[in-house]
């Protein structure tokens, strides 16, 4: 009965490592590097909402004073100069993932505030796509990880249960919205037909079919992670892992043009870099699991030779 006591009164939280700390700092840096990239040098869908006339119209013409044709024509510079205004933002955040910036009030509020502007551009592309839930709730790790790491840098949270059930829902969350498009639920994107095609040198219609499949694994997962059997769990973590990877990498992989080398890396590799999330914070919940159980085997060592010394005295 003493030992069972003892084992319930075993710490459940633990510090991240050092080689954890610095794999969710380097994936959250990716996603701003990746946006940054993109919002400075590409393009974001801010046009999707400013130039939306239902929603606008009334309010431009009278903030303006001038017709909606008017404002069309003459506000593209404006919104240029705000997605480059929001890919500084972001270029800072990426700075603010090292050293001990996170503890200062000001970076802080940088922080926060580009975490707000990863939230806007998530809405942006879910009112890019009619209002899909599913593209929303796909961005559910590129925008929760930054505040995860947020959360960890300030002291607020550690290696507890806690946080690895919320890790959890993120990973489940966002691959089953990936299963959503892959299985048909919402039209498969045409580009990942491409890829399949490409990289995997499938014809259209076996592409097809194995998204179909990689769908129904997707969305099988939102259940099979939460089954509480340690190997079963492991097994679908893993296959996060893999498969988060294998898509992020297929942006460039698929895209690679060997007459204009470059220009497609260019164009590719920030979405392969904002991607890279979808396998790195699988792969930091398996090390998680692996520290918490470690840390469990040395505190219940600990306590059988404590018990041990004392019934030898």
């Amino acid at each position: 009965m003493e030992q069972f006591y003892s084992r319930l009164c075993l710490p459940h939280e633990q510090n991240f490592s050092n080689k954890q700390f610095f794999l969710l700092k380097l994936l959250v840096t990716c996603i701003f590097l990746g946006r940054a990239w993109q919002a400075i040098f590409m393009n974001i869908p801010l046009s999707e909402l400013l130039w939306d006339e239902y929603l606008l119209h009334d309010a431009i013409e009278w903030l303006t004073g001038n017709s909606w044709e008017h404002y069309v024509k003459t506000s593209d510079p404006f919104i240029q100069n705000l997605q480059t205004f929001f890919g500084i933002i972001w270029l800072i955040c990426g700075g603010l993932c090292w050293g001990d910036w996170l503890k200062y009030k000001i970076s802080r509020f940088f922080y926060l505030f580009g975490f707000v502007l990863l939230f806007f551009l998530s809405f942006l592309y879910f009112k890019e796509l009619f209002y899909s839930w599913g593209q929303w709730a796909e961005y559910s790790l590129q925008v929760g990880s930054p505040i995860v790491l947020y959360l960890v840098a300030v002291g607020k949270v550690q290696n507890s249960p806690a946080l690895r059930f919320w890790l959890q829902i993120l990973i489940a969350v966002t691959f089953f919205s990936h299963g959503l498009y892959a299985y048909g639920y919402y039209p498969q994107p045409g580009a990942w037909v491409d890829w399949c095609i490409r990289v995997f040198f499938m014809n259209e219609k076996t592409a097809r079919s194995f998204l179909v499949i990689i769908g129904i694994l997707d969305m099988l997962k939102l259940l099979i992670i939460f089954i509480p059997v340690r190997w079963l769990q492991l097994s679908m973590i893993w296959y996060c892992v893999a498969w988060g990877f294998v898509t992020a990498l297929a942006r460039i992989v698929a895209n690679f043009s060997h007459d204009l080398p470059i220009e497609a890396l260019l164009q590719y590799t920030p979405e392969t870099l904002f991607r890279l999330v979808h396998g790195g914070v699988p792969l930091l919940l398996v090390l998680l699991w692996q520290h918490k159980n470690y840390a469990y085997n040395q505190a219940s060592h600990s306590l059988a030779s404590s018990s041990s010394s004392s019934s030898v005295l």
